[in-house]
């Protein structure tokens, strides 16, 4: 009996509800074009429901029998608590006040959900007006089962947007690291780069560069083949000094020597052996020094490190203040220097042309080498080239160097050589006879005289 009362009672609210929709319908429908529209269509579904909930109603109240049938319709969840949910959105949103556009077109949207879901539900509440118990249950049965789909593939397609919004999260981070990292990095080789700059901007590698380009394959070999050469990069001899008069292929031979020394650290993959290298030019001020030397050299080992060593830190700290590195104390930057030779296992330094250093400054420079090779012992090479004064050959002598000078017999076969392929590959010589061609060769070589 309780269950027919509640049957009915819930049939009866269903049916109040669905008059007052279709009240609230016709009392607005006139107010827009739009209204008109949207109400007409509204209207017409409503009365068919109406008929339907009133055709359930009839029965509920007037059989006992029937009330008792309808009642597998009114539990938790099922679908007069549906119908019921549905038409009170319904007419929630035709009660808005019209300032709230509640015919808007959000709105729109939202009620033909609510009438979709009573479409759903319309084939149970007309199997329950037509049909008996066993009919209507296993309608109901259908219509949870169908509830209990939608709502597996709501929560999978929830499961799923969860985890695309955590990949979108992680990858996120993953960016934004990557962003932070390479913005670091950026820093990081900006910071390094002003640094390098300031110790000097002089080119070293430059004018090696033009130099390999100026020599002729083939010649000044004789010199990397020697017994003095072998020696000095064996480390069976620690500093050399190679001497010759102008012109005679002393750049050159240090250009090379540098190539052959760059080459064997490269081969042997050994970042610990260190080569550093100066031109001292007398055509230019700024390299024509001994300061320029040590802050040029202290850049070309620093550069040897990913991260720049902590007294070349150190140095820039303190010192950063003044224009560059030239102006600071030589004292600071021999100290700085000699810390950077001990952080390689060995480290070769090629200076070239150290004669076209003021007097005074010769001096100094031999001071510094000495000072550089007692602190770091063997460990410290010195190749250094030079026309043959007498105050390098003093310097030279004290310090106890090894000294050996440019051969002329090897020079003039490379001048030979030299001459003989340029008469041999240029066109305008080709139909010189061969007689002529050595009798310009060995006037030349009467003219050069080993330079």
């Amino acid at each position: 009996m309780a269950e027919a009362l509640g049957v009915a009672a819930s049939i009866i609210t269903i049916v109040q509800i669905t008059k007052e929709i279709v009240a609230l319908a016709k009392r607005n429908i006139h107010t827009t074009d739009h209204a008109h529209s949207v109400l007409s269509s509204l209207l017409g579904r409503l009365t068919a429901y109406k008929g339907l909930f009133e055709g359930l109603q009839l029965q509920a109240e007037s059989h006992e029998a029937d009330a008792i049938r309808l009642s597998a319709l009114d539990h938790v969840g099922g679908p007069l608590e549906a119908c019921k949910e549905s038409l009170s959105f319904i007419k929630d949103a035709l009660q808005r006040p019209r300032g709230k556009l509640w015919i808007g077109k959000v709105l729109n949207k939202d009620i033909m959900k609510a009438l979709e879901k009573l479409d759903q539900l319309r084939p149970i509440l007309q199997t329950a007006l037509e049909a008996d118990q066993r009919v209507l249950l296993a309608a109901i049965e259908d219509y949870a089962k169908n509830i209990s789909q939608d709502l597996h593939k709501l929560q999978s397609t929830a499961e799923d947007l969860q985890e695309n919004v955590k990949s979108s999260i992680n990858d996120q981070e993953l960016w934004r690291e990557e962003v932070t990292a390479t913005r670091k990095a950026a820093e990081g080789l900006a910071k390094r780069k002003n640094i390098l700059d300031w110790i000097s901007t002089l080119d070293q590698s430059g004018r090696h560069q033009i130099l390999i380009e100026a020599h002729h394959s083939g010649t000044n070999e004789w010199f990397m083949r020697s017994l003095d050469f072998t020696e000095w990069f064996t480390c069976k001899s620690t500093n050399l000094w190679l001497y010759g008069t102008v012109g005679s292929g002393k750049s050159v031979q240090s250009a090379l020597i540098i190539q052959y020394t760059e080459l064997a650290r490269t081969e042997t993959l050994d970042a610990t052996k260190a080569l550093g290298y100066y031109f001292f030019d007398d055509n230019d001020n700024d390299e024509q020094s001994v300061t320029g030397f040590l802050c040029s050299l202290i850049k070309q080992l620093s550069i040897d490190f990913g991260n720049l060593p902590e007294v070349v830190k150190e140095l820039y700290a303190k010192y950063s203040g003044d224009r560059n590195c030239n102006s600071i104390k030589q004292e600071y930057l021999i100290e700085t220097l000699a810390a950077m030779i001990d952080l390689h296992s060995s480290t070769c330094v090629v200076l070239d042309a150290i004669d076209e250093l003021p007097e005074s400054d010769i001096y100094s420079l031999f001071g510094i080498l000495e000072q550089l090779s007692g602190r770091s012992g063997t460990k410290l090479q010195f190749f250094c080239t030079s026309r043959p004064t007498q105050i390098i050959s003093d310097e030279v002598t004290r310090l106890g160097w090894r000294s050996t000078t440019m051969n002329v017999e090897e020079i003039d076969k490379d001048v030979s050589k030299y001459v003989k392929d340029c008469l041999g590959s240029k066109r305008s010589f080709s139909q010189l006879e061969a007689g002529l061609k050595e009798s310009i060769c060995s006037r030349i070589l009467q003219r050069t005289q080993g330079m």
